[in-house]
């Protein structure tokens, strides 16, 4: 603990801040080997009891991303991949299995944030790099998608 913050990250708390806050988020929850790491607004209602519930139907051993899907599809500045098969719209909160967690954290925080970049959608960075290391993108069970 670090001026009153669980994490003290040395990322810019600037917009082009975002993705380098995601990219340490995911590192600290695979660090702390988190079941699931939820990433949602500030201005986001979660039904943490739904979600729970809903989660314990899903393996967190699997390498799987939950979220709402088809953002940044036909936007080759995300990738060629979140381009042709669309990413997660942040807007609606993602879920991050333990397993992708640690896929995502292998090579540690200074890849992890190298590698996102300077992103402002930090949803399009996570969606990259899982795409990118052959991750599975699914959206939300039914009951929490709408």
């Amino acid at each position: 603990e670090k001026d009153g913050s669980v994490v003290a990250v040395d990322c810019p708390d600037q917009l082009h801040g975002n993705a380098c806050k995601e990219a340490s988020l995911i590192i600290e929850a695979a660090r702390r080997n988190a079941t699931w790491l939820i990433l949602v607004g500030e201005d986001n209602y979660v039904d943490t009891a739904m979600l729970e519930a809903t989660l314990t139907d899903v393996d967190p051993k699997q390498t799987v991303g939950l979220g709402c899907i088809g953002c940044g599809k036909g936007m080759h500045q995300y990738g060629d991949k979140v381009q042709t098969l669309g990413g997660f719209c942040g807007g609606c909160g993602i879920a991050l299995s333990q397993a992708t967690l640690n896929r995502l954290a292998e090579k540690g925080r200074e890849a992890l944030v190298t590698e996102y970049g300077s992103e402002p959608q930090c949803d399009m960075s996570t969606s990259r790099a899982m795409l990118d290391r052959g991750l599975s993108l699914q959206v939300f069970p039914s009951v929490l998608s709408g």
